[in-house]
């Protein structure tokens, strides 16, 4: 058993995420990175200094997975054109316009 202690409701998530669950599914998130390690991508979203990130829990190949998106854009083209705003490094990874309802499906 991991020593690890999980958030009310079942997996581990940083930030809103009854905000990704609740906004309108044609809408549009950033994710910017993602990693079976749920404490490296934390850490690396608040060395960035990101404002309004979620990292939510989901499954890949029976294992949980963590992803890590910020912001909601009414459309695809308003959220590639937020990732000049973002941080350096961060655009360094290739954020991409994720589809809410992508994400939404995840959080089921």
């Amino acid at each position: 058993q991991a020593s690890t202690t999980p958030v009310a409701g079942g997996g581990k998530s940083a930030g809103n995420v009854g905000a990704l669950k609740s906004a309108p599914s044609s809408h549009y998130t950033l994710q910017l990175s993602s990693s079976s390690n749920y404490d490296n991508l934390n850490g690396w979203a608040k060395k960035e200094n990101l404002k309004n990130y979620v990292v939510y829990e989901t499954t890949r190949n029976g294992q949980p997975w963590y992803v890590l998106v910020t912001g909601m854009y009414a459309s695809k083209e308003d959220a590639k054109r937020a990732v000049s705003t973002l941080p350096a490094d961060v655009q360094a990874k290739n954020p991409w316009a994720k589809p809410l309802h992508q994400v939404q499906a995840d959080l089921k």
